[in-house]
């Protein structure tokens, strides 16, 4: 019989976190996200709003646009860092490729160079061959007179 302990977990998205927020959660995560990545708390001058004053903003059918807004809008910063990170990833990955092209290429001017070699035997068995051939003909067309 299986337990629950057995059981994998799913992973929790944010609209599972979001989904039966109060108003007040909802303005308490608006608040964070406002904070820590749109950096609003560090303009000089500007004030910011409470949680409190920003349950306001945060209930009925607002809550599902505040939603979208906290899933999908991040700040440039955090933009730019994520993509840089897909262009570093992009070249690690143009890397990786590049080092296994150059191993091939190495292995194959390896396997190259040892068919030459084969090559140049074979060709020296040839004219051997030939040189033999010839002068078995000119012994038996001795012989034959």
């Amino acid at each position: 019989m299986a337990t629950s302990k057995n059981k994998v977990q799913k992973s929790v998205s944010c609209d599972d976190v979001f989904k039966n927020a109060t108003p007040i959660e909802m303005a308490q995560y608006l608040h964070t996200w406002a904070v820590e990545e749109m950096g609003l708390h560090t303009n000089p001058g500007m004030k910011m709003a409470t949680v409190e004053q920003l349950s306001w903003i945060t209930r009925g059918s607002m809550q599902d646009i505040w939603k979208f807004v906290l899933n999908n809008v991040k700040s440039r910063q955090t933009v730019q860092k994520v993509q840089g990170n897909l262009m570093l990833h992009g070249k690690k990955e143009h890397c990786r490729q590049r080092e296994q092209f150059l191993e091939k290429k190495k292995q194959l001017l390896s396997k190259l160079n040892v068919d030459r070699r084969d090559v140049e035997v074979l060709e020296g068995e040839v004219s051997r061959l030939e040189t033999d051939v010839i002068k078995t003909g000119e012994n038996s067309t001795c012989i034959s007179i």
